[in-house]
């Protein structure tokens, strides 16, 4: 199936960060994969990400490979709750939080 996109250009916005490269594949391979001869071929579909692209396929690969919810210590999170023995530190909560910003404005999220 071909989709045909005419009379269309869209200007580079900067979104992948100055200087960021853009990599670019035939369709059906992976992203990291090298392209043999048939990337040259004529009419070939292409795909190309930039840097911001390349992070969200990383992203995807890595909640993909996540281990699945833990049935049990959800059971016993729960539990907790509902006796009453849960316990918060808020302490622990505040530095998680601000760990959590912190690792996102390092990398200019």
């Amino acid at each position: 199936m071909a989709i045909e996109i005419t009379g269309q250009t869209t200007a580079h916005t900067g979104t992948a960060g100055e200087g960021a490269s853009v990599r670019t594949a035939p369709l059906g391979t992976p992203a990291g994969a090298k392209a043999g001869a048939d990337r040259e071929a004529a009419g070939a579909d292409m795909l190309s990400l930039t840097g911001t692209g390349t992070l969200m396929q990383r992203l995807d690969a890595a909640v993909a490979a996540a281990p699945e919810v833990d049935m049990e210590r959800v059971a016993r999170l729960r539990q907790a709750i509902e006796d009453g023995s849960y316990e918060i530190d808020p302490a622990r909560v505040a530095e998680k939080m601000l760990a959590f910003e912190s690792a996102f404005q390092s990398r200019g999220l």
